[in-house]
Parts: structure tokens; C-alpha cells; sequence
């Protein structure tokens, strides 16, 4: 079972981290109740960072394969922990079922969906 959360190098997503009014992270592979502790650890660390500079987190999810109840659980905490701090979770370029998933779970409201990160920066800086 393969699962990989980081944040990718600044050249990849067309700007740097730090100066970003954004986080972007990358996940891949499942994420499930094997894996979602570890991406619960990471994502927590990415909201705690800048609390006073709010930083929206973007996932770029467009090689996540899998997501269950435990992975948009996980999703759903950190979204409405960023959510205190007038803050948002977006998940990004995601295949259809997993924003299928999203709907259907009744968290449209509080997990972002994109079809790319370049637009999901695009509609919240705007």
C-alpha cells in the first residue's frame, strides 16, 4: 500500500512556499486508515504553521488513487481546523470519484474542490 504526503519543490507548483499565500502539498497514492495518521501529522504541522499569516492548504491530489471514510476524515478535521483561522482546504486536480466522494459525504461546503491547483489559487486570490 503506497502513501506519499510532501510538499513538493518551489519550481513545481510556479512559486515559493514560503512566500506563498498558500501551502501546497502533494499526496499520493491510497489514503485510508492505514495511512491517514501519517497524513494527519503532516497536514496538522502545515496548519499550525503561520497561524497569524493565514496560508490556505492546497492538496494536489491528482495522484491520489484512493480516499475512504478514514482519509476524508482526516480532511474534514484539517479543513475545519484552518476554517478557525479564516483559512481553507482545497483538494485539487482529484479524479471523480474521489470528488464524488466529497459530495456525497456532505463536505462540499468545507473541502474545496479544483481541477487544478493553478485554479484553485486563481479563485481564492482573486
Amino acid at each position: 500500500m503506497h502513501f506519499k504526503i510532501y510538499i513538493p519543490p518551489p519550481d513545481s507548483t510556479g512559486c515559493e512556499i514560503a512566500n506563498a499565500a498558500s501551502a501546497v502539498v502533494v499526496a499520493e497514492g491510497v489514503l485510508n486508515s492505514h495511512t491517514s495518521a501519517e497524513a494527519q501529522r503532516f497536514l496538522q504541522k502545515q496548519v499550525q504553521l503561520d497561524v497569524t499569516a493565514p496560508r490556505h492548504v492546497l492538496i494536489d491530489a491528482a495522484r491520489l488513487e484512493y480516499l475512504n471514510s478514514s482519509g476524508l476524515r482526516v480532511l474534514a478535521q484539517i479543513a475545519r481546523d484552518l476554517r478557525k483561522t479564516g483559512r481553507k482546504l482545497a483538494l485539487c486536480g482529484a479524479a471523480d470519484p474521489l470528488r464524488e466522494l466529497v459530495e456525497v459525504s456532505g463536505l462540499a461546503g468545507l473541502i474545496l474542490k479544483y481541477e487544478s491547483v493553478a485554479a484553485a489559487r486563481e479563485a481564492l486570490f482573486e
